[in-house]
């Protein structure tokens, strides 16, 4: 990563291009500031969302959550449609979880590629306050 918090004539006009496509606040006419700014905090989101994949560990759990459902599923004094209903909702929890368990590394590259983004723009943002 840079240490000089200047950006290139390109890479401020691929910033600003980026604003205006990835958010629909940073209309045209906005200060170079204020779009980058817009930037900002839609980069820390993305971000925040980024690193919440990349680290989560409940598919590590699901084995554990699956047996102790599955006692909750077998017992007669739970409604039947109450069980079916409950494995349904079980069964999207744990293919949600799988689905992003397998995308993990898009995750962790997509999560690299942002963060250096950020990091440009607030070493950036950082010298134009000053």
């Amino acid at each position: 990563m840079k240490t000089d918090a200047s950006l290139t004539e390109e890479q401020l006009n691929f910033y600003l291009e980026e604003a205006r496509t990835m958010c629909p606040s940073a209309v045209e006419g906005l200060s170079e500031h204020r779009t980058l700014s817009i930037l900002h905090g839609r980069l820390r989101r993305i971000v925040r969302l980024l690193t919440l994949i990349q680290e989560d560990t409940r598919s590590n759990d699901l084995h554990h959550i699956q047996r102790a459902c599955g006692y909750y599923l077998v017992q007669d004094s739970v409604p039947r449609p109450e069980r079916i209903s409950f494995n349904k909702r079980l069964s999207n929890h744990i293919d949600i979880c799988n689905q992003l368990t397998g995308e993990r590394d898009i995750a962790g590259y997509t999560l690299d590629y942002f963060t250096r983004q950020l990091h440009d723009l607030e070493q950036y943002l950082r010298q134009k306050q000053e």
